[in-house]
């Protein structure tokens, strides 16, 4: 005798693709729905300016980069140039004028070194103020012009 009763414990059905489509397309719906509602409450003002901050940091510190490797390319020239001899090097005007005014008075070594100046002439403008204070001492008045409307 066949049993012709039916297990309680069955399979159950598989779903149709349209149930499966229909599910992926709902699905989607509700992640768009979710992405638009997002979008919605996003502060713009902050990520903005978490933006700002950012692209600032890295100008800073490309700059900086930058700078180092300038120095390091100026450090690596220097050490490869070879010293220029001290007569070689240019001088330039002030350094020029700075060592003859500067310089200490060369030694001497008898009369041939010696240069002879001209005598110093007198101030003529302090030799007339003396001979007036002078006179001035003395009580008398003096009057000095110069040029045909001082006379």
């Amino acid at each position: 005798e066949k049993c012709t009763r039916k297990r309680a414990t069955s399979m159950p059905k598989k779903e149709s693709a349209k149930d499966r489509a229909a599910g992926k397309a709902a699905e989607a719906a509700a992640a768009a729905a979710k992405a638009a509602e997002d979008a919605a409450w996003k502060d713009d003002e902050t990520e903005r300016k978490t933006n700002k901050k950012a692209s600032a940091e890295e100008r800073r510190l490309e700059e900086l980069r930058r700078k180092q490797e300038r120095d390091q390319l100026e450090a690596e020239e220097a050490a490869s140039l070879a010293p220029v001899p001290k007569a070689a090097q240019k001088k330039t005007q002030f350094e020029i004028n700075k060592g003859l005014f500067m310089a200490p008075p060369p030694k001497k070594k008898g009369a041939a070194n010696v240069k002879k100046q001209a005598p110093v002439e007198e101030n003529i403008n302090h030799v007339i103020r003396d001979a007036a204070l002078e006179a001035a001492a003395k009580g008398v008045e003096v009057s000095t012009a110069s040029g045909v409307d001082g006379a």
